[in-house]
């Protein structure tokens, strides 16, 4: 089963032209904030690999685990050189 996320993601972001507001609760928000990978990344880049690693992970979970750990690895190297 997909999760209904494109593979591609440069085409699936060429084609959308259409916005959406969507509302979450602030504890969401800096949940969501928390998993950024560079300061500057959208709710919606955040939002596709989350729908990425949740696929991946139903379609193998130690490849998922292992992509986890390096999104974990670059998230702190990144924020790391910010401050």
């Amino acid at each position: 089963m997909d999760i209904g996320i494109s593979k591609d993601k440069q085409v699936n972001k060429e084609n959308s032209t259409k916005v959406t507001t969507v509302k979450l609760s602030e504890t969401t928000k800096h949940r969501l904030d928390h998993l950024k990978l560079y300061p500057r990344e959208t709710y919606d880049e955040i939002a596709q690999r989350l729908l990425d690693i949740l696929n991946l992970t139903m379609k193998n979970p130690q490849a998922s685990r292992a992509r986890l750990i390096n999104l974990d690895k670059q998230r702190k190297r990144n924020f790391k050189e910010v401050k």
